[in-house]
């Protein structure tokens, strides 16, 4: 699962509007939220800790996702830099 999709699922399963997020961490729009779930942005490290708690999912979860969203970057670059299709 995509880190963005992830997100957006987290936040409306904890019934919370991606204002309600933005707020929670001290951002001042919404925008933010809307551009780590559509996957143009990822959330710092911090904030995923605070995401953590504010959505009430399971760390080893949160951890799964996050590792397999790195890992497929990692691996589109890896692929890119060494000409591999």
């Amino acid at each position: 699962m995509k880190l963005g999709s992830f997100l957006q699922q987290a936040r409306t399963h904890a019934n919370l509007s991606q204002k309600d997020v933005a707020e929670a961490l001290g951002y001042k729009t919404a925008q933010v939220v809307s551009d780590w779930e559509r996957g143009l942005r990822s959330p710092p490290g911090v904030v995923l800790k605070q995401l953590v708690k504010l959505y009430q999912v399971p760390l080893d979860v949160f951890f799964e996702v996050i590792l397999e969203e790195r890992t497929a970057i990692l691996e589109m670059k890896l692929k890119k830099t060494f000409g591999i299709k």
